[in-house]
């Protein structure tokens, strides 16, 4: 008789489980019963078409966010377990329950959402013990970050929207805008915005500086470091509380909790395109970034070559070669500037096609393996020179170990070399042993310089200045003397806690030069600020 009551028992809690989700699902279908469905307008079925197609984005973005939890469902494969284990415990106790108890409406509800949890944007149900918020939070579908706000004040729309840099812009009609991005590596805060104080972003510390006679309307800008990113916001027109408020909502993107929505493309401008890299690609360097309308058109793998095109005629091609190229063929009035990317020496030649009117370009970055070669045709100087950046080694490691430490200074002489290309008026003439060039571009500053410990120094010139970089932990502000010039001297430890970040700054005719470094001395970095003498220039 007792072996029939706890089966009975058992039969009568299966039975209540699962008229717990029919009951659900019951409700469910009648409330869709219920509504009226509209016929929708023309611009409806459009606006309709639209997101259905902007959904094949969101769904490949799914496929991402689950690479970037994989780590999480280690922890979460070990909680179901535990969870199990509490509800074994929890059903127990229920079969000690009255039948007349455990058969009410009320206990079943409780019971399931105790156990369950339902992310409907995923389809997905999860069991095990969950916590309920009020709402979830949504994320833009093509967003490539791992954090997001997920607190956006009302009346802000998506206004500007770039993969590559990571960042969204948000307007409204009365002047007001948010800007928030991230980046990978540690924090570095620019050294001239003027009194910065300090805010925790729960156990984060964040720099926050207020501007309230900003032009175009009160400035607050917030920078802080969350896991491996550096997350930066700026609020326009917004109050220091609410840029605060909207700077404490970040949350990452991997949680169920996060809703993916697509972005209507017509009231946004996506300025750079991811780009993966070739299935199979044995090359070097690859491109990681694409111009806008850009895709791939045609590849080989073993060459290695892959070609881009746009609706327009533009093409993009990146090869390999083990023997450094001659200049590219039929182009016409070329101008060649020389660059280093990451330790890496290259040059970047533009100049027009033989018709006179289309512009081509050709970079050539020295590689571990070679050379690769990028040609263009229909692709605007400027935007081949921003692309350089995005040629990103396969093998990172490899890469770094290859360097060859552009030289800094003559081997005879010891004295510091102006590197092919340089514009400016003035440049240092030491610099600590060791350090080898490492980045360089004669349309952009800074110059900067590494060592074997990755230590850095950068030279910069300017007509106005607009930021170094120093954190805030325990910095001290000082003046000193630079050649008969008074320099501001910003000492103090960037927010990853160790770094400690120096900058430099004086003015000298009518330039601003400053010298920033990283985890290098006070001492030495006077000594190259010091050192800075005005270029010879040859005709």
């Amino acid at each position: 008789m007792k072996m029939d009551m706890n089966r009975f028992q058992d039969e009568h809690l299966d039975l209540l489980i699962r008229l717990a989700f029919q009951m659900e699902e019951a409700q469910a279908v009648q409330q869709l019963m219920d509504e009226a469905v509209p016929e929708m307008t023309a611009k409806e079925k459009t606006a309709a078409q639209s997101a259905l197609e902007k959904a094949f984005v969101a769904a490949n973005l799914h496929k991402k966010q689950e690479r970037k939890t994989k780590r999480t469902k280690i922890l979460r494969k070990t909680f179901t377990r535990l969870a199990v284990a509490m509800l074994c415990l929890v059903v127990l106790a229920a079969l000690a329950l009255p039948i007349t108890f455990t058969a009410s409406a009320e206990f079943r509800e409780k019971m399931m959402q105790l156990f369950t949890e339902e992310n409907k944007q995923r389809g997905e149900i999860y069991f095990g013990l969950t916590e309920h918020p009020e709402e979830m939070y949504q994320v833009p579908g093509d967003w490539p970050g791992e954090y997001f706000p997920t607190y956006i004040p009302e009346g802000l729309e998506v206004k500007h929207f770039d993969q590559e840099q990571m960042k969204v812009e948000y307007w409204n009609g009365d002047g007001a805008r948010l800007c928030y991005w991230e980046k990978a590596g540690k924090a570095e805060i620019p050294g001239d915005q003027g009194p910065i104080t300090l805010e925790m972003m729960g156990e984060h510390p964040a720099a926050v500086y207020e501007d309230e006679g900003a032009e175009g309307g009160p400035v607050v800008r917030i920078w802080w470091q969350q896991g491996e990113k550096t997350l930066f916001l700026e609020a326009v027109s917004l109050s220091r509380e609410e840029a605060l408020n909207i700077a404490r909502s970040v949350k990452t993107t991997s949680s169920p909790h996060a809703v993916f929505y697509p972005l209507d493309v017509q009231e946004t401008v996506i300025i750079i395109q991811k780009e993966a890299m070739p299935e199979g690609w044995t090359g070097a360097r690859y491109l990681d970034r694409l111009p806008e309308g850009f895709t791939l058109f045609a590849l080989d793998v073993l060459a290695p070559r892959a070609e881009y095109r746009n609706d327009a005629g533009g093409y993009l091609v990146i090869t390999e070669s083990r023997e450094k190229p001659e200049s590219m063929p039929d182009m016409t009035n070329p101008t060649t500037t020389f660059f280093a990317a990451s330790g890496w020496p290259g040059s970047f030649t533009h100049g027009m096609d033989a018709d006179g009117v289309t512009e081509v370009s050709r970079v050539v970055l020295q590689t571990e393996k070679g050379w690769t070669i990028v040609d263009s045709s229909g692709v605007a100087w400027w935007e081949m020179d921003n692309l350089i950046g995005s040629l990103k080694p396969v093998d990172p490691d490899a890469a770094k170990a290859a360097i060859p430490k552009i030289p800094a200074r003559n081997e005879e002489t010891k004295e510091v070399l102006v590197p092919e290309g340089w514009t400016g008026n003035y440049f240092p003439t030491y610099l600590p042993d060791g350090f080898f060039l490492y980045e360089f571009d004669p349309l952009f500053w800074p110059i900067e310089y590494r060592n074997n410990q990755m230590d850095q120094v950068y030279f910069a010139e300017m007509d106005e200045y607009t930021g170094g970089h120093v954190g805030t932990d325990g910095a001290t502000v000082t003046e000193v003397d630079v050649n008969g010039h008074t320099a501001t001297v910003v000492d103090g430890i960037a927010l990853d806690g160790e770094t400690r970040a120096i900058t430099i700054l004086w003015s000298e005719g009518n330039k601003m030069l400053s010298v920033n470094t990283y985890d290098v001395s006070l001492e030495e970095a006077l000594k190259v600020a010091r050192s800075v003498q005005p270029v010879e220039k040859t005709e």
